[in-house]
């Protein structure tokens, strides 16, 4: 199945979990798949599996905390394929601690990366799909905006922000075929999941064990649902909020 034949879409954080794994799928499905990242070792690579899969990506370097050249990167990417069809805001911030001992500047950093340089990427895309009669958003939250995640505090706020600052804009622009909605991953088995355990394998099986599915999910089951939300099958689809968590947030028991 090809669903973004030719499509031009853009994925933030785009060299490691779910990101990476979204920009593969969407490069195997057609799509022209311009994604960004920090470090440039990562983008190469993920550009050379792409390559070599047959598929079309194109890797950028870039600190989406600098949101000039975040901006810059996406309206550039539009101007060199005529289009915007498809915009994943991925990458983010987190510096766990108890609410009451976060820094000033440490607030401010989970804000300025996982909420403001979303709005400032967002409006920019929103723009360019305007003009050109439409085009699908794709927000990256996290299970800490449905539940209260111990030493998550910061992180939360920035991202429930950024959930109410989505529907917003869907809201806004639906008149216009802009499509924006929330992808929410519970506990997705990567590199930074396995970090916040500091990589005890202990401690993760017993949350994993309190998780309703009984596991973890993996990067492929959250881009599915990227790849949902970015697709015709979801055309009448917008402002919407989607957990991928086993069940999670639903549970009471934590």
């Amino acid at each position: 199945m090809r669903r973004f034949e030719k499509k031009v879409v853009f994925v933030s954080g785009g060299s490691a979990g779910i990101g990476r794994t979204t920009v593969k799928r969407f490069a195997a499905e057609g799509a022209i798949a311009v994604f960004c990242a920090r470090g440039g070792e990562a983008v190469a690579a993920v550009e050379a599996e792409i390559r070599d899969a047959g598929g079309i990506g194109e890797g950028l370097v870039v600190d989406i905390s600098d949101h000039d050249s975040y901006v810059a990167a996406i309206e550039g990417t539009a101007a060199k394929h005529g289009r915007l069809d498809v915009f994943v805001h991925n990458a983010a911030y987190l510096r766990q601690g108890a609410l009451a001992d976060v820094e000033l500047k440490i607030w401010q950093r989970h804000f300025r990366i996982n909420t403001e340089s979303c709005f400032a990427a967002n409006t920019a895309a929103v723009k360019i799909m305007k003009a050109q009669g439409g085009g699908s958003i794709i927000n990256i939250a996290s299970i800490a905006t449905a539940r209260t995640v111990p030493m998550h505090g910061a992180y939360a706020a920035a991202k429930n922000a950024m959930v109410s600052m989505s529907k917003y804009l869907a809201v806004e622009n639906a008149r216009y075929n802009v499509r924006v909605n929330v992808a929410a991953p519970g506990m997705i088995d990567t590199e930074s999941l396995r970090w916040s355990f500091g990589h005890d394998d202990a401690a993760a099986a017993a949350v994993e064990e309190r998780i309703p599915m009984g596991r973890f999910g993996n990067t492929d089951e959250m881009a599915s649902a990227i790849l949902f939300f970015a697709s015709d099958e979801a055309s009448y689809i917008t402002g919407q909020y989607l957990l991928v968590d086993g069940g999670k947030g639903d549970q009471l028991i934590v």
